[in-house]
């Protein structure tokens, strides 16, 4: 069988800015070889008579770095056409095709794959390696060899395996014709799924060793150290003064380094002249051709676009994000965290407000408002500007909390809302909210992401552009929960918390004609205002979830059949919905239909309407608490966050998969007592979620199944 081999060199590596303001990235060199090098090598290696290699971004280098070499050929692209596009049109000859990417580096050969997809009865093979990361790349599941699913860059609570797709595939020639001429289209988001659900199997071939996708500076510095065992990798064009100091550095061709500057743990881009005495700190990367004159001071993390110059002894603090090759902006559950000034400062939030404008069709229009304290309100206010600059229009929402915000996005027709607070320890969390008030899905997470570290140039307003506008959100929240109230009148609840949703909740059931005392039922809700509990005069604990039931069971019966949960939720409560008619279905961090109906159903992320909602309810049926939980199945929850080292958190996470009672939803263990479901979060732990018929189970179950991660 004649073998052709298709290289796919065409993007624009935009997270390995400002290394590929000047380069591509598969010319972006590890240990003193191209990426490109090496792909070539192993299409050669693997028996390819035929190597075309597809380019796009910055094509005439790919083009002069390919001249002259035997049997391989540089297709330009006229316009991009994603992964599987690009194969088609490139109309290799071989029986067998070999698919792999520039710029990716492994160290294992795809000789028997090839074979074993010669030996093979399926059309397309796919070549997967086990990774810590698997976030960053698409997972497959298999069963019995066979490719059943897939899974492309999941948020962590998404993961079930370590099992990931290397971007190699080995395909008989007759998959072209699955592929649509000259249209985008993509092997793992399109013709893969595709072809599982047409039952055309697809095999796996795992593949031992090295494998690295060098999407981002870290990933490229680490295979970097990888390839010189930690030493530096320095081209040999690069001077370097005797008593310069410069360890497990990056360093391209043509940079001058000066007498007694000091480099630690840093990438150095070509044609960079770096003065006497400076002090370039771990995690810096120095674009092309820039120049730092003596004296010069560059922080930990700093990145320098390329083509800057940097005035004697200026000390950088911060230039162009970086904080120490940090590639995710979305790094906790709730959004944006860490700590001002380490992970996310000034300038961010610029960038930010930035980002939120391009991914609006038209003008962007987003709301911000701040949590209490002043440097909330400062942050808010810069990402007020960074929406200016973007070219949105900015609605300034005030003081407010969580929940709250989530409320504004929808009810005020904005594409996005967000909510800045930043607690006495400068400890940050930002929100970002879609038009129905979720949490954005990742997938828009993932593009925000994209823009933002790509840093672009701000626009500046034009004179005649509408000023910021400012909205009441908080007395627009207190008039729907006065309507969501209606007539209090005779109802004696207590409301406890602490901050503003406490306070506002209580004052709107006092002025419905109700009354908050210190010996009725007690009402708490949290201080982001998501999750109100109770407990009844008699001692009696009620959830979240049970109030929930109580209210959304209420809806079903008077016919809004339609129910969505959260995948994290109590199965009881599904059942006991079903029950009673309700269609019940399930929604994630993902686009879907699921998760634009969970947005109209809102009160799972709004305690003080579901606070309302109860209480109203209560008073027209004449119930209280106690006589609620009579009504509702028991059920008793234990939450827990448990830490986890971030490099083991993928192994458990395909542990906890293949070794629990049910996988449909997320990883459950299932007890005679009850059951927990483990999903993986972002950040360093796991989420577990215990339901069971006492609050003594509950407890025991969790902490069993805690032991298993």
């Amino acid at each position: 069988m004649r073998i052709s081999a298709v290289i796919l060199a065409g993007g624009k590596g935009e997270r390995l800015f400002p290394l590929t303001n000047t380069r591509p990235k598969p010319l972006c060199p590890v240990g003193g070889v191209y990426p490109l090098e090496r792909a070539i090598e192993l299409a050669r290696e693997a028996g390819a008579g035929e190597i075309i290699v597809t380019a796009g971004y910055m094509a005439s280098s790919i083009e002069a770095y390919t001249r002259g070499m035997e049997n391989v050929t540089t297709l330009r692209e006229e316009k991009p056409l994603s992964t599987a596009g690009a194969v088609r049109n490139a109309r290799p000859s071989g029986d067998i095709i070999i698919v792999l990417c520039g710029d990716t580096l492994c160290g294992f050969s795809l000789l028997p794959a090839v074979k074993a997809q010669m030996n093979g009865d399926c059309d397309a093979t796919i070549v997967t390696t086990r990774s810590k990361a698997p976030t960053e790349y698409g997972i497959v599941t298999v069963t019995d060899g066979r490719v059943t699913g897939f899974l492309e860059k999941p948020s962590w609570n998404g993961v079930t395996g370590d099992e990931v797709n290397t971007g190699i595939y080995i395909l008989r020639r007759r998959v072209l014709e699955l592929i649509p001429p000259e249209t985008p289209y993509d092997f793992g988001g399109e013709l893969f799924p595709k072809m599982v659900a047409d039952g055309k199997p697809i095999a796996v071939f795992r593949a031992d060793g090295y494998w690295c996708d060098m999407g981002s500076p870290k990933t490229y510095f680490l295979a970097n150290m990888l390839a010189t065992g930690g030493e530096n990798a320095a081209d040999g064009s690069a001077v370097i003064h005797e008593k310069a100091r410069v360890r497990h550095s990056v360093i391209m061709s043509d940079v001058y380094i000066g007498r007694n500057s000091e480099i630690e743990g840093s990438i150095i881009c070509e044609n960079v002249k770096i003065g006497r005495g400076c002090h370039i700190g771990a995690g810096c990367i120095v674009g092309g051709s820039t120049v730092i004159e003596d004296g010069c001071t560059l922080e930990k993390g700093v990145t320098v676009t390329n083509g800057v110059i940097i005035g004697k002894d200026t000390h950088v603090m911060k230039n162009i994000y970086s904080n120490e090759f940090k590639t995710r902006l979305f790094d906790s559950d709730l959004g944006v965290g860490g700590v001002y000034g380490s992970s996310f400062d000034i300038a961010d939030a610029v960038y930010l407000g930035q980002a939120l404008c391009s991914q609006s069709d038209g003008r962007a229009k987003i709301g911000v408002m701040s949590g209490s304290g002043s440097f909330s309100r400062i942050l808010a206010g810069v990402t007020v500007g960074g929406i200016r600059f973007g070219g949105g229009d900015a609605l300034s929402l005030g003081d407010g909390f969580y929940a709250e915000c989530a409320w504004a996005a929808r009810n005020f027709g904005l594409d996005f809302s967000v909510f800045v607070d930043v607690d006495d320890t400068f400890g940050i969390c930002i929100s970002v909210f879609d038009k129905n008030g979720m949490p954005i899905p990742r997938e828009t997470q993932r593009r925000l992401e994209r823009v933002f570290f790509r840093r672009s140039q701000p626009k500046i307003p034009k004179p005649d552009d509408e000023d910021i506008k400012t909205k009441n959100a908080d007395g627009e929240y207190r008039k729907a929960l006065a309507k969501a109230a209606g007539d209090l009148g005779g109802v004696r609840i207590s409301v406890s918390g602490d901050g503003l949703p406490a306070e506002l909740a209580g004052s709107v059931i006092n002025e419905a004609g109700g009354e908050t005392v210190s010996d009725g039922d007690v009402f708490s809700l949290s201080p982001d205002g998501r999750r109100v509990t109770a407990v009844s005069k008699n001692g009696t604990r009620v959830s979240y979830w049970h109030l929930w039931c109580y209210v959304t069971g209420e809806a079903v019966k008077n016919g809004d059949k339609n129910v969505a949960m959260p995948l994290f939720s109590p199965i009881t409560a599904a059942e006991y919905l079903g029950s009673l008619g309700g269609r019940i279905s399930y929604f994630s961090d993902s686009e879907t239909d699921d998760r634009s109906m969970a947005g109209e159903q809102w009160l799972s992320c709004d305690g003080c309407h579901l606070l309302i909602r109860a209480v109203r309810l209560m008073k027209e049926q004449s119930l209280d608490l106690d006589a609620v939980m009579g009504m509702l199945p028991r059920f008793y929850i234990r939450e827990l966050s448990v830490p986890v080292d971030e490099d083991e958190k993928a192994e458990r996470a395909r542990y906890l998969h293949d070794t629990c009672d049910d996988s449909k939803r997320c990883s459950t263990f299932v007890f005679g007592s009850g059951r927990v479901s483990v999903m993986p979060s972002n950040g360093a732990f796991f989420k577990l979620f215990a339901e069971a018929v006492s609050s003594e189970a509950a407890e025991e179950i969790a902490l069993e199944v805690k032991k298993k991660i």
